[in-house]
């Protein structure tokens, strides 16, 4: 089997979750004998070179239709992994601030109802304006979607208003963790503490943007003793916010900004940490959280998105526009005993290895459809 794998143009500049979905996907795949390409909207070989054309990234669909002219009868079968989770909680905060009407909603509703109002109104927006109105058009050519999760799918299918119709040609494929990378338990890293200063601290991994809530975790934890280390590049296209987390970490002291580190450092920096927190706006389900749990270490993740699909009872979560939530959660986290129950259900349910065979049985239903 031939696969031509096709995301964001700024995938490797700018590396996230999907990057790492794909690049792992294909490596796995590549062990049971698929021969897979990597491309882009600009740089891609001839579709007939393929049996399986697989698209990372619910955003790239509707301009790969529209750039590249796929016909349906001829070209190969598109397989979706969506990544999808619509939410707009850190627009409000600029809204809110920013916007006279929305200060004026906020003062007569309060800030909850004025957010609940917000979101209700981009969501239709999104619904039956272009940009949502083209992604459901494109839904329908697709041969098989691969969301991360039930609650993934069933969150698609809500937003765009098609509930219920998506799931005849749905398969979960799960994210996952490297294995060997987790498997034995890795060493904690005694010259990252040193280098830092740090012994018990708390960890987000992931890039400083506004979707992350990197500020949020600050703030949260502001008078806290506890050392907070954020590992991730800046974002390229969020500069001020990236300022404002360096000043607020200024303010609050015992905060460290590491810049991004290569996979194989990172299970031993898990592995240090008090407790990992992922306090986004959306998750599905935020693959540092399965690191780190493979890691050993106590997670505390964001209850916007579907990551309570993998971890259940066995983590801790907070509403990322609630201080006092993200605060309580990370406490609880940090008064509880340290248990192995969530790493082995990781590492036997979430790994690689488990996402390509699913990825493979997909790619083999997708062809028999065309």
């Amino acid at each position: 089997m031939r696969v031509l794998m096709l995301s964001r143009s700024d995938v490797n500049e700018v590396p996230g979750g999907d990057t790492i979905q794909m690049v792992e996907t294909k490596a796995n795949l590549e062990k049971r004998g698929v021969e897979v390409q990597l491309g882009n909207l600009q740089d891609h070989p001839p579709f007939s070179n393929f049996d399986v054309i697989h698209i990372f990234n619910w955003q790239v669909l509707e301009p790969f239709l529209t750039r590249e002219k796929w016909k349906p009868r001829t070209d190969p079968p598109i397989v979706l992994s969506p990544i999808f989770w619509f939410h707009t909680g850190h627009w409000f905060e600029e809204a809110a601030s920013g916007k006279w009407s929305w200060k004026i909603i906020q003062r007569g509703f309060g800030p909850a109802r004025s957010q609940e109002i917000y979101m209700g109104w981009q969501q239709i927006k999104f619904r039956w304006l272009e940009e949502g109105k083209k992604f459901k058009q494109s839904l329908s050519m697709i041969a098989q979607l691969l969301p991360n999760s039930e609650t993934e799918i069933h969150h698609l299918e809500s937003v765009l208003g098609l509930n219920g119709r998506l799931h005849s040609y749905s398969m979960v494929v799960p994210n996952g963790v490297v294995r060997e990378l987790y498997d034995p338990l890795p060493p904690t890293n005694l010259s990252f503490q040193e280098k830092y200063g740090v012994n018990g601290f708390i960890l987000e991994v992931a890039r400083i943007q506004s979707a992350k809530n990197q500020a949020g975790l600050i703030l949260a934890l502001f008078d806290l003793d506890i050392p907070i280390v954020f590992v991730g590049q800046p974002s390229p296209y969020e500069s001020d916010y990236v300022n404002r987390c360096h000043k607020l970490a200024e303010q609050r002291g015992k905060v460290y900004f590491t810049g991004p580190l290569p996979p194989h450092e990172l299970g031993s920096i898990y592995a240090s940490a008090a407790v990992h927190v992922l306090p986004s706006w959306r998750e599905t389900p935020g693959l540092a959280s399965l690191e780190a749990a493979a890691a050993g270490c106590k997670v505390v993740s964001t209850s916007l998105g579907s990551a309570f699909d993998y971890f259940g009872k066995l983590a801790w979560y907070c509403d990322p526009s609630d201080p006092n939530s993200l605060r309580q959660a990370v406490i609880q986290a940090l008064d509880s005993p340290t248990s192995n129950q969530l790493r082995e259900l990781v590492l036997e349910r979430y790994t690689w290895e488990i996402a390509a065979e699913t990825t493979l049985t997909a790619y083999n239903l997708a062809i028999e459809k065309n």
